[in-house]
Order: structure tokens, then sequence, then C-alpha cells
């Protein structure tokens, strides 16, 4: 690419910076730096599949081939200044239509690599361990012992506490509840 940026330029550089017919060298240098630039960026996105070195192109390279070009001074000869013109607009095309069949060539190949998404994870709920069952022995002593808490529960009426079983009254002393207020008025 630079190759080709140099042929446009043969006929360019005058000597120094003096205007003349031909563009002054320090642009040509200008130009030949950028346009190294963009077959760089170019080899990027071919070679490493990075397409932003492409976009780069578009939006760093060519402005500052523009602004260079913008500066190229008003005696230049119109045919060298045409041709130069012509041949940053020809390399814009021809890298516009490189970028972008790597660009879809670039996509393509990162659809045809993405993996499936993987299945959501089903949330699994855990067994709960076998019951043991009760040797006969063992059901007929604990059952009525399981039976009686049971029926009392359903006797309750939601009066605020747990009432003692009605077939065994607390004793005196074992905390069946407030005490009942002494009669020989002491108090």
């Amino acid at each position: 690419m630079a190759c080709a940026g140099l042929a446009l330029c043969a006929g360019c550089g005058g000597s120094g910076d003096e205007p003349g017919p031909g563009v002054p060298k320090a642009t040509v240098d200008a130009l030949v730096r950028e346009l190294d630039l963009a077959e760089e960026r170019l080899r990027v996105t071919r070679d490493d599949r990075k397409v932003g070195s492409c976009q780069d192109i578009e939006s760093k390279t060519y402005p500052s081939i523009d602004a260079l070009v913008s500066q190229i001074p008003d005696d230049t000869d119109p045919q060298v200044l045409e041709a130069l013109e012509g041949g940053i607009a020809r390399l814009r095309e021809l890298t516009a239509t490189e970028c972008g069949d790597l660009a879809r060539e670039i996509q393509q190949e990162e659809a045809e690599s993405e993996p499936e998404p993987a299945p959501l994870p089903q949330e699994t709920i855990p067994e709960a361990p076998p019951e043991e069952e009760p040797t006969p022995e063992e059901t007929e002593e604990e059952a009525p012992k399981e039976d009686k808490p049971k029926k009392e529960k359903e006797k309750d009426n939601g009066g605020g506490g747990a009432a003692p079983p009605a077939a065994d009254p607390p004793q005196p002393g074992q905390g069946g509840g407030a005490g009942a207020p002494s009669v020989d008025g002491d108090g």
C-alpha cells in the first residue's frame, strides 16, 4: 500500500519545503507514514483478526491524510494534486472493500466458534432420607404416648398457653401456675 502511495507521489516532491510544482517533501514523507500505518492496520485486521484495526483506518488514518492534503500549497501542479487525490480515493475504496470483507469473515468465524449456551441448571430437590420403620414392639409402647399430646392440641382453645393435661393435675410446688391469694389477710 505504501508503495502505491510512493508511486502516486513519484513526481510530487519539490526541493525542501518550498512550494513548487510538486508536493513538499515533508508532506510526502508524512503521507507515506500514514499509508504505512494504514497498511499495518490492515495487516493486523487480516492476520490477528481484529476488526478494530480496520476501523482505525477510516477513523484515524484517513482524517490524518486529509489534513495533510489540505496543507499542500495552492501553487502545486494541479495534475500532481489530482493524481494524489485520485490515488487516495482509490485507496479508500480498496481498503473499505477489504475491511468490509474481513469484517464479515471475522464475524462469521466468531459466530461459528461461539459455544452453544449452556442449559439452565434445573433445580433439584434433595430427597428426604427414608424413615426407619419401627419394630412392632416399639410401635405398641410408643403409640399411646404420641396420641395424648395430639389429642390435647386439638382441645386447645387458644387460651394463650399450654394447658396441663386434664388427667394429670399439677402437684403443689411443681410449678402449676400462680398461687391463689391467701385468705388470712396477710396478703
